[in-house]
């Protein structure tokens, strides 16, 4: 494993997670950044969480082995807390050049963190399990594993999601979002005027 001696663009400089998986890929995951059992094993999603993921993954018809996974920061904040805004722009060149090699056409944003680096400052209620084109991708934000797993009544919520992205990927779902027919009226009554 490669440790991350020679990086000092963040104050965490631990073991640096690298991301795994075929490049190119259509599929590529992104995740937060890697806690305690990632760290230790050196690899994306390996925890209760990592193999939650690779449940949700199958069950969406989507092999892990075809999907390469990374995080937006490599290396474990401390006490797996979020990541700081200025770790994840510290890492932004990493997955820069991991986006360049992969060449994904699908990205699956797990978590707020994730989803917001490519949406902008968007709230995971109103965009999980919706594609979103961003240049030539699409990005596909979910809730964490983690989310269903610490709050077990959320659990159907994340497989919803990631059944979405199964069908999304499969085309077997429209890839623009549905379009709010209530945005900008102001009263329910206006739509039926």
């Amino acid at each position: 494993m490669r440790l991350a001696r020679g990086c000092n663009r963040c104050g965490l400089q631990q073991r640096i997670v690298w991301g795994v998986g075929p490049a190119p890929a259509r599929v590529m995951l992104i995740g937060e950044a890697p806690g305690e059992n990632e760290s230790r094993a050196g690899v994306p999603f390996v925890g209760k969480s990592g193999k939650e993921l690779d449940y949700l993954l199958a069950r969406a018809g989507i092999q892990r082995g075809d999907v390469y996974v990374t995080n937006l920061v490599k290396c474990r904040p401390p006490k797996n807390r979020d990541p700081s805004p200025e770790e994840t722009e510290a890492c932004a060149g990493w997955l820069s050049e991991e986006l360049a090699q992969v060449r994904p056409r699908f990205i699956i944003a797990v978590g707020r963190i994730a989803a917001r680096w490519f949406l902008g400052d968007v709230s995971m209620d109103a965009v999980h399990g919706l594609p979103f084109k961003v240049a030539d991708r699409i990005v596909l934000p979910v809730f964490h594993p983690a989310f269903g797993l610490h709050v077990p009544e959320k659990m159907l919520m994340v497989q919803a999601d990631f059944e979405a992205v199964g069908e999304i990927v499969a085309g077997k779902r429209p890839i623009t979002p549905p379009v709010d027919e209530f945005a900008g009226k102001e009263d329910y009554g206006e739509l039926h005027d």
